[in-house]
């Protein structure tokens, strides 16, 4: 589905990390369009929290960068896979959820929606709601 370097493992890398690992909380998305339209808190154009995974599971690599969320109770990870796995979204929060507890927040998006196809502000209002409904507090 993205084009990366051959023999690339997309399993242990994600695109945005440097720039995520910065803020409260992280957003793990599927793609680069998606990382791109989330941006920042204030703006699209503004790197922001959110990483692509290049797939909508968590690999072993994955879950080993999201330690220092884990251990020095840094934040928040957003899960925002686009809304056609759902399910699979849903599995993988009930499987994770013992490491990581009330910091993890699956985000359900409207149906048929994909972030890299939705407005900067209403990604954000999506986040927003999600985590209000787990009651989870986060600053923007």
């Amino acid at each position: 589905k993205w084009y990366t370097a051959p023999g690339m493992r997309t399993g242990s890398c994600m695109l945005n990390y440097d720039v995520a690992r910065t803020y409260n909380y992280i957003i793990l998305t599927e793609g680069p369009l998606d990382v791109f339209r989330t941006g920042s808190p204030t703006q699209s154009e503004t790197p922001g929290p959110a990483v692509a995974i290049f797939n909508h599971k968590l690999s072993a690599g994955h879950l080993s960068m999201l330690q220092p969320f884990q251990q020095n109770k840094k934040g928040i990870i957003f899960m925002m896979f686009d809304q056609d796995v759902w399910a699979s979204t849903e599995r993988q929060f009930l499987s994770l959820y013992p490491l990581f507890g009330d910091k993890l927040v699956p985000v359900q998006l409207p149906e048929d929606q994909d972030p890299g196809d939705m407005d900067h502000k209403d990604i954000w209002a999506c986040l927003r709601n999600s985590a209000r409904a787990l009651n989870v507090t986060v600053e923007f």
